[in-house]
């Protein structure tokens, strides 16, 4: 199909990655939108002898078909320059924000501490606050033991510290 060659975990991610965000993007935008999705230099957006960015643009036009009904009035693609700018603070504060998120997720499941604990707080207090003008959401994904998947959204709630109690 002209979509480059993709070997082992990187091919697994490119789908996984282009399936999350082509999802996400069905589900909350309209007709005639205009998308840009601006991406930093990880293994999916390399340039090797196989493939390209370009396939991973083709990858993810291909798997947003499946997903949004309507048309888009322009999907534009962009990557982080090789030398770092103020635009990469646009990739590193979701990267960030999903770091948190997962350590927060994962310690909660296995009933451990949150890894690196206070210098988090700060961005989980930020995640779990109500903002009149930006929207944030959770939404968990879980492969079942039967092999199903289960998704919601997540409600982050302070626990309440037996330490902390008068």
């Amino acid at each position: 199909m002209g979509l480059g060659q993709w070997k082992g975990p990187v091919a697994e991610k490119v789908l996984r990655v282009c399936h999350s965000i082509a999802l996400f993007v069905a589900l909350t935008t309209k007709e005639n939108q205009r998308l840009l999705w601006y991406c930093d230099n990880d293994a999916i957006n390399e340039i090797t002898k196989t493939r390209n960015f370009g396939d991973t643009q083709k990858v993810f036009q291909q798997v947003l078909a499946m997903y949004a009904k309507h048309r888009f009035d322009l999907v534009g693609f962009g990557r982080s320059f090789e030398r770092k700018s103020h635009l990469d603070d646009l990739l590193s504060i979701p990267d960030l924000a999903a770091g948190v998120v997962q350590d927060v997720l994962k310690a909660n499941a296995n009933g451990d501490d949150i890894p690196g604990g206070k210098e988090k707080i700060s961005l989980v207090k930020w995640l779990t606050t109500k903002s009149q003008f930006l929207s944030k959401i959770t939404i968990q994904v879980n492969k079942l033991e039967n092999g199903q998947v289960e998704c919601g959204m997540v409600n982050f709630e302070p626990a309440i510290n037996d330490r902390s109690a008068p």
